[in-house]
């Protein structure tokens, strides 16, 4: 039997919007709502059954919380109960159709209807998104510019790698490899270009921005994108002397052409596999006026503008700003990995 409540309500659940389920083993085990119109973040979790019948715990919670929750740092019961002011709903649903509805309080309910104290977000449980939140949690010393930045600077590598991932076949724009790369303004002129020619269904979008203190700004991105850019990032630190090689001929003006060293394909390729950038994809197509670009000085001094950019934008996804964490990674590098380099864009 399942256990009784005394007070069921007359009216249904709040107005809810199902987003995604969070983990999922033989049945859903949790699952994110949106509060319609509200916005207000509601999880769903599985307590029990009985027959056709199914018992679920909904109850409020909080965007924060829930990225932590999902990169491992609280624990389940938390995230249902830090901000639900206590209460909650069971629903007891038939199939799609809800059959009861109680408000309870969660300090009352039976101990096998929430998780256990240690039990952690699982991995292993989520199914498959077509999109991934990418999160960043911002301190108490933040301000709009802040926000901006960090979703700029995570757009610009998205689209970086969704033109140079391997096993794609894809390409920046051509256009790009044109430019006349004499200092920053170029070089952000070709990240902004990536950026508007990615298809709209593979561009990364804004998902919420709580600007309280603390607060966080997620991101929804393509799940093969999003998985990219974390293989990537997870590389990162172990290419720092490979980008230093390369950084140190990548900062000529094009007059200075003739001073590119003999080694700089190699410098950029070793940088290249490093990044997980197919090297194919930063070169233009052969043309009877260029038939072989990879030895073409220009072309590989504009590559290596290129990469370099690439390098020092991944560093600020991966370390945006002190007080801030992108937590959607499990890389975790300590301010004093970060290399100098890292903090000199050719654009700023």
């Amino acid at each position: 039997m399942l256990h009784s409540f005394p007070s069921e309500l007359r009216d249904d659940l709040p107005l809810l919007k199902r987003v995604r389920v969070l983990e999922y083993f033989e049945g859903e085990i949790l699952t994110e709502y949106r509060g319609d119109p509200s916005g207000g973040l509601y999880l769903e979790k599985w307590c029990a059954k009985q027959g056709s019948l199914n018992r679920w715990l909904v109850v409020r919670s909080d965007y924060r919380t829930l990225a932590r929750y999902l990169a491992g740092q609280v624990s389940m019961l938390e995230l249902l109960t830090c901000a639900s002011d206590g209460g909650g709903y069971i629903v007891d649903r038939n199939g799609s159709i809800n059959e009861s509805v109680f408000a309870v309080r969660l300090k009352k309910l039976p101990k096998m209807y929430l998780p256990l104290a240690e039990a952690k977000h699982d991995e292993s449980l989520r199914p498959h998104w077509k999109t991934k939140p990418q999160s960043f949690l911002v301190g108490t010393d933040w301000n709009a510019e802040l926000f901006a930045t960090i979703e700029k600077k995570y757009l610009e590598v998205s689209a970086f790698g969704y033109f140079s991932q391997p096993g794609t076949a894809r390409k920046v724009p051509n256009s790009i490899l044109r430019y006349d790369y004499d200092g920053g303004f170029p070089v952000a002129k070709a990240f902004k270009k990536m950026r508007d020619n990615i298809p709209k269904n593979q561009r990364v979008s804004s998902a919420q921005v709580h600007a309280s203190s603390p607060g966080i700004l997620n991101l929804e991105a393509p799940t093969e994108i999003a998985d990219h850019v974390a293989n990537v990032l997870a590389k990162l630190k172990d290419n720092i002397e490979n980008f230093k090689v390369l950084h140190s001929w990548s900062k000529l003006k094009p007059l200075n052409i003739n001073s590119l060293p003999p080694s700089a394909f190699d410098d950029l390729a070793d940088l290249c596999n490093g990044l997980l950038v197919d090297i194919d994809s930063i070169f233009p197509a052969p043309t009877s006026e260029l038939p072989d670009p990879k030895s073409d000085a220009q072309s590989i001094l504009t590559a290596g503008k290129l990469v370099a950019a690439h390098w020092t934008r991944l560093w600020k996804v991966l370390k945006p700003k002190s007080g801030v964490e992108f937590i959607s990674v499990e890389t975790r590098v300590e301010d004093s990995d970060v290399p100098i380099e890292a903090h000199h864009e050719e654009d700023e």
